[in-house]
């Protein structure tokens, strides 16, 4: 059935798969299986070596709402763009070749699109993790209670409770309206591999945002080794940043609660990293591990948030006054002995990683 015949508004999903096998398959089907269907949907291969072009190509030969562009290029960033300027619909959500979408979802937040003439839906989600030398799989829950916020002000002076909740930041699990997207010139770019900064450029002048309680999306991720060296302290300081100034954007530097929310966040990912510092495996001493941690905690932001939040989970709470005294050798010490006894979902920030 051509696209342009479906009764209700159109959804363009797009994916960017990259040598997904394994998973490409349930995540387009489950966008087959929806209820709702007025979709089309736009799969950027970039750049896949394992056998992922040639399933999406057999997928998109039976489901003529379906394409496949493949790129050479391995940029994951710059394959989002083209599938995003290679979206019709009314709506966009982007999807996770991890992920996968119950059959209601797109009429669910279609739904509440429609109803309120909304420029933004946020689904609840689930995000299960596993890790390659093991079979068992962490789960956790990211949802906020069903409310929709029919002006800017009501939205921006309770985001801090949605990013709290991290189920602001994930790019996944949303309804975007894709003219408001093409009209602001959004795009993929920077250093956020996993996405905010696109989101937080969509969210810095929207009004009107309903948050969905169901959890209709799941995404179950492959979480390697800790990512520190690859620029996970440096994604920390980017993100901050960028929260930093969408918050003064918004003209709500003076807002206790949104404030403390954002050195909140931060000194969580902060453990988080050296908590990653101390349990990886490549070969550094304990005194090159403690080096890389004094360099963390030794700077004013850190010093700044140790000062005044309240953190929410225990390890952050045991580190606080050994981060607030700036001892390195302390922090490492209790980090790496927490790293024996954490799950992997303690390890970070849930939406850290989708």
């Amino acid at each position: 059935m051509p696209v342009g015949s479906c009764a209700g508004s159109v959804v363009s999903v797009v994916m960017v798969a990259q040598d997904c096998r394994s998973t490409v398959r349930r995540a387009v089907e489950s966008i087959q299986n929806q209820t709702h269907r007025a979709y089309e949907l736009v799969v950027v291969d970039a750049g896949s070596t394992d056998g992922t072009a040639r399933m999406l190509d057999s997928l998109a030969d039976r489901d003529v709402r379906m394409s496949v562009v493949h790129s050479a290029s391995r940029d994951r960033r710059a394959a989002m763009n083209l599938a995003i300027a290679r979206a019709t619909g009314t709506y966009l959500l982007l999807l996770d070749a991890d992920g996968w979408c119950e059959a209601p979802m797109l009429a669910s937040l279609v739904s509440m699109a429609e109803a309120g003439n909304l420029e933004l839906v946020v689904s609840g989600l689930t995000l299960s993790v596993r890790r390659p030398d093991s079979d068992r799989e962490a789960s956790v829950t990211l949802s906020a209670p069903t409310h929709v916020y029919p002006t800017q002000h009501d939205f921006r002076s309770d985001a801090w409770r949605l990013f709290d909740d991290s189920v602001l930041l994930p790019v996944g699990a949303k309804l975007y309206r894709l003219d408001r997207i093409q009209r602001l010139g959004l795009s993929f770019g920077g250093h956020a591999v996993n996405g905010h900064d696109f989101v937080v450029d969509y969210l810095q002048d929207v009004e009107r945002v309903g948050i969905l309680a169901d959890v209709r999306y799941h995404v179950v991720r492959m979480v390697g080794s800790p990512q520190w060296l690859d620029g996970g302290f440096r994604d920390l300081e980017d993100e901050h940043a960028c929260l930093s100034e969408l918050y003064a954007h918004w003209g709500m530097g003076g807002d206790a609660a949104s404030m403390e929310m954002l050195q909140r966040r931060y000194l969580e990912r902060l453990v988080s990293c050296i908590e990653s510092v101390s349990a990886s495996r490549n070969g550094l001493t304990a005194d090159e591990r403690t080096s890389i941690v004094a360099s963390m905690i030794d700077n004013d932001q850190a010093k700044l948030a140790a000062s005044v939040v309240r953190p929410r989970d225990v390890l952050s709470r045991a580190m606080l006054s050994t981060i607030r005294q700036g001892n390195a050798r302390l922090a490492y010490g209790q980090a790496r002995l927490a790293s024996l006894f954490m799950r992997p979902q303690d390890r970070l920030t849930p939406d850290e990683v989708v």
